[in-house]
């Protein structure tokens, strides 16, 4: 995000300063202090901004770490569930191993 100079944000509106010997506009003794609140004004909503996208940030890194805690959490679910099915088919092959000798043993 490019931000602008603070002088060019504070003053958009800014005038030239009036001829010599004019009349002062209305208002204008406090020039100074209504400068210092423009200037406040850009700042609060400079800061605004920028706490708005670090809470944009933020809630999208939590949907980021939600997804892969849910995604890790189905492969461990799927992980557990192979090595069940692993062990299942290698307690059948030892049976049908003891199955054979015994056959074998008849004969």
């Amino acid at each position: 995000m490019r931000v602008r100079p603070l002088a060019a944000q504070a003053a958009p509106h800014a005038a030239s300063p009036p001829a010599p010997g004019s009349p002062a506009p209305p208002g204008a003794a406090n020039g100074d202090d209504a400068t210092q609140d423009d200037v406040a004004l850009v700042l609060q909503n400079v800061l605004d901004r920028e706490q708005a996208m670090a809470t944009e940030q933020q809630l999208r890194l939590q949907v980021q770490r939600a997804t892969f805690d849910e995604a890790a959490a189905e492969r461990a679910e799927l992980e557990r569930e192979c090595n069940l099915l692993q062990s299942m088919f290698q307690q059948q092959a030892k049976d049908e191993d003891e199955v054979v000798k015994k056959w074998i043993a008849l004969i």
